[in-house]
């Protein structure tokens, strides 16, 4: 019988990893956990996750299991962290899957965030109306633990404008800790400064989850008195940029009395707070029945709210406060980057272009609205960059708010580059610069000479010259296209050379171009040779010039014209003669052949000379022919030298003489 081995079985232990409760915000608990193969064949570990509606709250380190291959009775080790970021129960499931199995095999992740929290009761103390300096009957405040760990109440305090209006009585929270359920109590009483509405709020300082509450405090102030009679009871300038004065705001101020009050004084209870009497018609004497007024602006220069009074104060007849609140505020521009570094980019010119625009954000940081009025590009490269996508010109940014204007790199010049991109708020002050920095590359083409010019050529000949480019710059340069252009283009050529359209010269490398001038006419012939490239700097231009000369003529000159040997001896040989052969022409001679004719032709010979050594003439030069006299019998002796060329007077025949002596 044939017994197949078992399929490989991933087994974890533990089978389900409970971490317990573990409180928010606590650094995370970690614990180990074991995968075995508890089949009969071998296991790949394909891939661990965690999955489940908690799963961002347990962390998974994959340890000696990424990827393992396990054998029957191997295991290896990972580890699982949680940090819960809720209340309650948290659950996820870790999920293993293997090359060899179909279905993935999962273990249950459990835990149990817990945290405290506080609740107050109630959440809103109304005190009834109370005398100025009086105290009201005290008012209790629950603080209850509604978490599920202890509440550590770290303090209590009263804030907000009207904060010495209220006091604390009784405090048993303060530096309390409160297991879950638990609570504590706090007492307040409300002794008003001033008449009118006055209002704070009651803040606690814990290491509870979530925002604390606050209790709004509140009550109002009664005057009774009837010396003074104040009108309006407070006054509020509302926001108010720092800096910036606020338009007046009056108190009117009566004598409640038939008679009058001396000694009167109109004051600041605190002259830091930004307030300022600017005009005081109270201080002094005021009659009986009488009214005056005080003008007071505000001029923040601080943010957040800010409060103060204006006492009308009278020795005997008491004092009175007139409630001043405000609040300073201020735009406050933060951008995400204060400088942007483009790095190295191409000059302008047919190859050059911008770089991918970078994004700048602006954000309104502060507790009052501003308005974008300009964005531009400024300092001594400022032609060197440029901006798209202004979302920020005249865009006004309320609190919180932000806008985005992207700069690109656009150089127009070879070097290092410095500008600014710079964006002027409203109202002004607070300008914001970012520092724009980038090194431009460019390809530079330099040829050794200006013009080609080939002189005097003969048609039917050619003449030819070189010229030489260099990349003297920083960048690769591409040669676009090489054309002749012209009247005269027909009579130039480009012959050759390494330089190759399409071609790309690296810096400080360079080519070679070979002009080739053949005149098809007579006369002054011009041209240019024209190419393209994608510099910087340089011509794209080079001028070409020759004139061309009647075709070549070759014309053959001897002398002497004849030869005459004189007398001599029968069989005897005689000295050499010389016959000079030049060119007078204008083309090249061709030697084509020396031949002797005539009856007696074998009484003379031909000498090897410098004729017979250069097939041709060029124009102005010449060359030589030696013969000599061996005559064969007495008497007159005669013979023809027949010069074979390509003259155009024909071949041409010298005249050979000589006489022989006995025999």
């Amino acid at each position: 019988m044939l017994l197949r081995p078992k399929p490989p079985k991933p087994v974890f232990t533990p089978a389900e990893v409970e971490f317990g409760e573990r409180r928010v915000g606590a650094e995370d608990a970690t614990q180990a956990v074991t995968v075995a193969n508890a089949g009969e064949r071998s296991l790949t570990v394909s891939g661990l996750a965690l999955i489940g509606p908690a799963a961002a709250e347990f962390s998974l380190d994959e340890g000696t299991c990424a990827g393992a291959s396990l054998d029957p009775g191997a295991e290896c080790a990972l580890e699982l962290a949680f940090a819960p970021a809720g209340i309650g129960p948290r659950e996820a499931e870790l999920e293993l899957t293997t090359a060899e199995l179909r279905a993935p095999v999962r273990a249950p992740v459990l835990g149990t965030g817990v945290a405290p929290r506080l609740a107050v009761e109630p959440a809103e103390l109304v005190f009834a109306p109370t005398e100025v300096a009086a105290t009201s009957q005290p008012a209790p405040v629950t603080v209850t633990n509604s978490g599920t760990a202890p509440l550590r109440i770290e303090g209590v305090g009263v804030e907000g404008g009207a904060a010495r209006d209220f006091d604390r009585r009784g405090d048993r929270c303060s530096a309390a800790t409160l297991a879950p359920g638990d609570r504590c109590t706090i007492e307040l009483v409300f002794s008003p400064r001033a008449a009118g509405e006055r209002r704070a709020e009651l803040a606690f300082r814990s290491d509870a989850f979530g925002e604390a509450p606050q209790v709004v405090l509140e009550g109002v102030g009664v005057w009774s008195g009837a010396a003074f009679d104040v009108a309006p009871l407070s006054l509020d300038f509302g926001d108010q940029l720092l800096g910036k004065a606020s338009a007046k705001q009056t108190v009117r101020v009566t004598n409640r009395r038939a008679a009058a009050l001396g000694e009167v004084a109109a004051r600041l209870a605190d002259r830091r707070r930004g307030f300022e009497v600017t005009a005081d018609g109270c201080t002094g004497t005021l009659a009986g029945g009488g009214s005056c007024s005080v003008d007071v602006v505000f001029t923040p220069r601080v943010e957040g709210s800010l409060q103060t009074a204006l006492q009308i104060v009278h020795p005997v007849a008491g004092e009175i406060e007139v409630p001043l609140t405000g609040r300073g505020v201020q735009p406050r521009l933060v951008l995400d980057v204060t400088s942007l570094e483009f790095g190295e980019a191409r000059a302008g010119g047919p190859g050059g272009g911008e770089t991918e625009p970078r994004q700048v954000r602006l954000e309104n940081r502060g507790s009052a609205a501003a308005t974008i009025r300009r964005v531009a590009i400024g300092g001594q490269d400022d032609d060197g960059f440029t901006t798209s996508r202004d979302r920020c010109r005249g865009q006004e940014l309320a609190p919180g708010g932000s806008c985005t204007v992207e700069v690109a790199f656009r150089p127009r010049r070879e070097g290092a580059h410095r500008a600014e991109l710079l964006l002027s708020p409203e109202p002004a002050g607070g300008e914001q610069r970012v520092r724009l920095t980038g090194t431009s590359v460019a390809a530079r083409l330099v040829v050794d000479r200006e013009s080609l010019d080939f002189g005097q050529v003969r048609r039917t000949t050619a003449a030819e010259l070189r010229l030489a480019l260099a990349n003297r710059g920083t960048a690769a340069l591409r040669l676009g296209r090489l054309a002749l252009r012209g009247e005269g283009a027909a009579d130039f050529a480009l012959a050759g050379g390494s330089c190759q359209p399409e071609g790309v010269l690296a810096p400080g490398g360079g080519c070679e171009m070979v002009v080739r001038f053949a005149p098809t006419a007579e006369g002054r012939r011009t041209a240019a040779l024209a190419f393209d490239h994608d510099a910087l700097s340089g011509p794209r231009e080079i001028p070409l010039g020759g004139s061309g000369l009647p075709p070549p003529v070759p014309a053959i000159r001897a002398e002497p014209g004849r030869l005459d040997f004189g007398p001599q001896p029968v069989g005897d040989r005689s000295a050499i003669l010389t016959i000079t052969l030049s060119n007078p022409g204008t083309g090249r001679l061709e030697l084509r052949d020396f031949r002797l004719r005539g009856d007696h032709a074998g009484d003379f010979l031909i000498v090897p000379a410098t004729c017979q050594a250069a097939p041709y003439l060029v124009p102005g030069s010449d060359c030589t022919l030696g013969l000599r006299f061996q005559p064969a019998a007495a008497g007159p002796r005669r013979a023809t030298l027949e010069i074979r060329h390509n003259a155009g007077s024909g071949d041409t025949y010298l005249e050979l003489r000589g006489s022989g002596l006995g025999g």
